[in-house]
């Protein structure tokens, strides 16, 4: 089968949506798939090259690589329309010298509607995967040959909104990678030290302000906590500078951007896995990461990772510094209790292990593939 997924940032952007791409990508060539990409410039793809085959999209002068909104990007849409127009001149290219596919896999809003406008020249069915939920995506995602999405909250939402209904497959995490046996890095600073660690790209939409506010609560209260903050992004030097001014630099680090390589056992050095990114329907795959990890958790999104955690975690309400601090402070004075949580992260997170997950959607393309020849034959 020959795959092609679209996707305008997986090649120079890290992030959830990229991360999920790339494990189907590199899954399913070493499934003897043919697998093609078709994205912007960038360095994320480098390491694939000798299994996928890359197709670029020169970026824009002083474009991102990320999605901003039109507040802090004036020229969102010139730069959509940018990408649009240099995406329909590799697919001619494609179509002249006869480069086809079997399945097209998109997985947000413009690189739908680019395949939607272009049926007529790629002739290929398309897989629409929900990585998350808008409005926008939901309706674009009704023309596609086949829905999946990563939630049952998701799905239930397109149900009740428009009358359809995604098939179902969550976000896998490869258990080998990320497992509670190996070695700990950064090392504790003291025998009782209590490592409270987050991954996230650091955006003001992550709600990482809150995370900073409960470390000022919670070191007030307990001197042996350590927040580890690993990522980079925007919202860096503000958070910095909340640190700075609440004086707890010494107690909260910023580790920035961590390799692929030590971030397993960065995971394993933590005692406590917090996440206050407030979502809608979708779940972390940090979140899954830190439970095979067997990280106790503590999450504030009430509804995609509420189905991932379930009682193996801590839940709080989203945007509460005080109620995240009470909850840190809990787990860090009750080693019984974090045992407990982990024993249950590690059972939960069974059901999504990655090679387990991709002979499901393995099977979703291959359906709209064989839906494609059937539909030649019945012309025929």
């Amino acid at each position: 089968m020959r795959i092609l997924f679209f996707n305008r940032w997986v090649g120079c952007h890290t992030g959830g949506t990229e991360t999920h791409i790339k494990e189907l990508a590199k899954r399913l060539a070493s499934r003897g798939h043919t697998v093609h990409i078709l994205t912007t410039e960038g360095g994320e793809l480098q390491k694939y090259h000798n299994d996928i085959r890359c197709w670029y999209v020169r970026k824009n002068w002083k474009e991102p690589p990320f999605s901003r909104s039109l507040k802090h990007d004036p020229a969102l849409f010139l730069y959509a329309l940018m990408f649009t127009v240099k995406s329909f001149s590799i697919f001619l290219y494609m179509k002249i010298n006869k480069i086809s596919f079997d399945v097209i896999s998109v997985h947000c809003f413009l690189e739908a509607f680019i395949i939607r406008f272009l049926k007529w020249l790629l002739h290929a069915p398309n897989v629409f995967v929900f990585e998350g939920w808008s409005d926008l995506e939901a309706i674009i995602a009704k023309h596609a040959d086949v829905k999946i999405c990563i939630s049952n909250a998701i799905a239930n939402r397109c149900y009740v909104k428009y009358r359809y209904r995604p098939i179902v497959i969550p976000i896998g995490v490869d258990q080998k990678r990320f497992s509670p046996i190996g070695s700990e890095i950064p090392k504790k600073r003291g025998e009782h030290e209590i490592n409270v660690l987050n991954v996230n790209r650091l955006s003001p939409t992550k709600n990482l302000d809150t995370l900073i506010d409960a470390a000022k609560i919670t070191l007030e209260k307990a001197s042996n906590l350590q927040f580890i903050i690993v990522g980079d992004g925007s919202a860096k030097r503000d958070l910095e500078t909340m640190v700075k001014h609440y004086d707890i630099s010494s107690r909260v680090l910023f580790l920035g951007k961590v390799s692929d390589m030590d971030l397993p056992s960065l995971y394993r050095s933590a005692d406590i896995f917090v996440s206050p990114e407030v979502t809608k329907d979708e779940y972390l795959i940090t979140v899954e990461e830190a439970m095979s990890s067997g990280l106790p958790i503590i999450v504030t999104s009430p509804s995609g990772v509420f189905e991932l955690v379930g009682d193996s975690g801590l839940i709080v309400f989203p945007r509460s510094a005080t109620l995240l601090a009470e909850k840190i402070l809990e787990l860090a004075s009750n080693p019984e209790l974090r045992r407990k949580l982990s024993e249950k992260s590690l059972i939960r997170i069974k059901d999504y292990e990655w090679n387990y997950l991709i002979k499901k959607y393995e099977k979703v393309y291959l359906t709209a593939s064989f839906q494609k020849k059937l539909d030649i034959s019945n012309i025929n």
